[in-house]
């Protein structure tokens, strides 16, 4: 029996943008309302609540009329590098440190706490290996790189990382393109 259900189908609450709307201020409480949307329709919203100082989180929503109030706790890890540290949600279910949480029959859980897969993980073998479908991945992956906030092409006349990518994935685009045309070729 194969899983059709993916995790992009779920509303997905982001540790990194919590983190990046500034809920994660150390040693003290932040709150606000996260939004979820499509377009310009707002699928859903979430009232969040942070209190570093008891290493918790607590989330209001409504849901199927019913206002749902649910804390999750965080768990503190220290960074490797000796820089200070970030946070992980725990996982109300499974009790597992993760940095997603997803609404899953009305409750926020990690992706361990049900059975879901990745979209690729989905995918069947052709799709996965036909040369078209690498190609338009490469492309959908070189627009998600352009989107991003801060990009450098060159820091002191050297190519950044992110440059680097950048070329990478244009070769493989462009390698992943010569391939399609040959199969195209091929079985035509």
């Amino acid at each position: 029996m194969a899983l059709t259900t993916t995790l992009q189908d779920y509303i997905r609450l982001s540790l990194t943008r919590c983190k990046d709307l500034g809920y994660f201020v150390p040693n003290a409480t932040a709150e606000g309302v996260i939004t979820w949307t499509s377009g310009d329709e707002r699928i859903a919203a979430v009232r969040f609540k942070t209190d570093t100082v008891n290493n918790r989180c607590i989330i209001s929503y409504r849901i199927d009329g019913e206002d749902v109030t649910q804390k999750v706790w965080l768990r503190w890890c220290c960074s490797n590098l000796n820089r200070g540290g970030y946070y992980y949600f725990v996982c109300p279910v499974t009790g597992r440190s993760c940095r997603n949480l997803y609404l899953v029959n009305g409750r926020f859980v990690s992706r361990f706490a049900f059975k879901a897969l990745y979209e690729t993980q989905a995918e069947s073998h052709s799709q996965r290996h036909n040369p078209l479908f690498k190609t338009l991945d490469a492309w959908d992956r070189l627009e998600k790189l352009e989107r991003q906030k801060y990009r450098r092409y060159t820091y002191r006349g050297k190519p950044t990382p992110y440059a680097r990518q950048v070329e990478r994935l244009l070769h493989k685009a462009e390698r992943l393109a010569g391939q399609m045309d040959r199969y195209i070729e091929r079985n035509t």
